[in-house]
């Protein structure tokens, strides 16, 4: 499958076989005209996550398991960015706002269903970027790499 994310108010182009979909966003729970989604991410066990925005779901993570929209997903906060690994781990990032002139974050991934808490409190400049193997968790970061271990 290919999903494409349209313009605001258009919803989704899925491309299944040749077979051209589009799925409106006010079939997605939470979603209305002013919704949209966006970085579709395929984790490894085919489901599709999204970012989401305007929506009035409790976070802007969205995941289509090829049945089923979810849309609720305890201990993520509402802004954030999605990555998947090169295993198909999906990971969430959250940017801490705070007054010091210190980049704070939270970073978690999906294991058995459940989100997991990966230390991040010693990076100290904007995650930009995210892979992990079965060792190390990569990080790009606006000042270089930073490899951890897993």
């Amino acid at each position: 499958n290919v999903w494409i994310a349209l313009d605001f108010g258009k919803g989704l182009l899925k491309i299944t076989d040749g077979k051209w979909e589009t799925i409106p966003y006010d079939k997605i729970p939470g979603f209305g005209a002013s919704s949209y989604l966006s970085k579709p991410l395929v984790d490894k066990n085919n489901r599709i996550w999204f970012t989401s925005f305007n929506s009035t779901n409790p976070t802007n993570v969205i995941c289509f398991d090829g049945k089923n929209w979810i849309t609720e997903f305890p201990g993520i906060l509402k802004h954030g960015n999605l990555y998947v690994d090169s295993q198909g781990i999906i990971w969430r990032l959250n940017h801490i706002i705070d007054t010091s002139s210190t980049m704070k974050f939270t970073l978690h991934f999906l294991n058995n269903e459940a989100w997991v808490n990966y230390d991040v409190s010693d990076v100290n400049h904007l995650i930009i970027s995210l892979d992990a193997d079965s060792e190390n968790v990569f990080l790009g970061t606006s000042a270089g790499l930073v490899v951890k271990y897993r």
